[in-house]
């Protein structure tokens, strides 16, 4: 008795989709995971490190203490610079220390976080 042959596809179907949805191993184990591209590869960061390019007329000191850095290094490269900043314990003191106090008993924690001051160590001008 032959089958239909709309049988036989759903059948091939059903087939392939059990098939797919195995727990087997892949068959090229050693591609399994592996990024398709250097696009794609985890990137490695060390935290609270930056590396910039400056122009020509820019001062690394002026930039990296209006940023809230220090310059740790002067690479190779022309106006290629390393630029660190606060982590962990030292961030979260300087985040506390420098929130906007809400003065207020029904408000808890230190108060509205002030990004500008804690990166500056100033206070904006009013009006801004």
């Amino acid at each position: 008795m032959a089958r239909p042959p709309l049988m036989a596809a759903a059948a091939a179907a059903s087939l392939a989709f059990v098939a797919a949805c195995s727990d087997s191993v892949p068959l090229s184990p050693e591609l399994a995971g592996a990024p398709a591209s250097l696009s794609q590869a985890p990137e490695e960061v060390m935290e609270g490190e930056f590396i910039v390019r400056l122009a020509d007329d820019a001062d690394p000191a002026v930039v990296a203490r209006d940023n809230g850095l220090q310059v740790a290094q002067a690479l190779r490269s022309n106006r290629a610079f390393v630029l660190t900043g606060l982590r962990g314990a030292a961030l979260r003191d300087r985040l506390l220390s420098t929130a906007d106090s809400k003065n207020d008993a029904t408000h808890f924690g230190a108060g509205r976080l002030n990004s500008y001051r804690a990166v500056t160590g100033a206070t904006l001008p009013s009006g801004q």
